[in-house]
């Protein structure tokens, strides 16, 4: 992941560093399906960075092109998903791409919406392809769970916006919620959005120390 102005962050983002401790079998998805079960998870749809992704047109006709979900502001994650059920990746670990987040994009802006649908679809995919996908009830359950664990992370990234748009009392409200993360990380970072929202300040410099990139659209000039 790149900063505003296009430089690489110091610290490696959590999905690059959760795609380091994953087995060859989830990466290469050998066997078929491999990575399917891992791409149900919050972690997992980050799994494939689409901006590096080559897909054989043959593989892509098969599934019928790119799919697309009502009201989901992406492709890349049902259309990565189907692949997985068609045949196997090949991974290489060399960089060969970058991504930008900053308050006006996509991802910033309808985080949570994203985050709904995604899990949503998830669960759909599940169900339509069971015959391919087996889960026992409780891997199910587990699965509905960690979606609802991963909300946490997502409080603290509206939060982290809202404070850019000096909308403190409602940056207040998701840090509140985010600070009862099982994870010290976030909880010690939701105790900071905390208190800079009633600094009125937002806490972008705070992660730019913490080697994460700003937010801020005028960081980018």
């Amino acid at each position: 992941m790149s900063t505003p102005r296009g430089k690489k962050q110091r610290r490696d983002s959590n999905t690059t560093r959760l795609r380091k401790g994953l087995s060859d079998s989830v990466l290469f998805n050998n066997p078929e399906g491999s990575a399917t079960r891992y791409m149900l998870l919050a972690e997992g749809r980050s799994l494939v960075n689409p901006s590096t992704v080559v897909i054989r047109r043959s593989a892509l006709e098969r599934i019928g092109g790119f799919r697309y979900v009502s009201g989901l502001p992406l492709t890349d994650y049902p259309t990565f998903m189907e692949l997985s059920l068609e045949g196997k990746f090949h991974y290489s670990s060399e960089t060969l791409g970058y991504r930008r987040r900053h308050q006006n994009s996509v991802t910033v802006n309808h985080e949570q919406k994203i985050h709904d649908m995604v899990s949503g679809f998830a669960m759909h995919f599940l169900d339509k392809h069971r015959n391919k996908i087996v889960l026992s009830p409780s891997g199910q359950e587990e699965l509905k769970k960690n979606w609802l664990r991963a909300q946490d992370k997502l409080h603290f990234s509206e939060g982290r916006s809202l404070l850019l748009q000096r909308k403190w009392s409602e940056a207040r409200s998701h840090f509140r919620s985010a600070a009862a993360s099982e994870k010290v990380s976030v909880r010690l970072a939701s105790f900071a959005g905390l208190l800079f929202s009633w600094l009125h300040a937002d806490i972008e410099p705070l992660m730019r120390l913490g080697g994460r990139p700003s937010l801020r659209v005028e960081d980018r000039l």
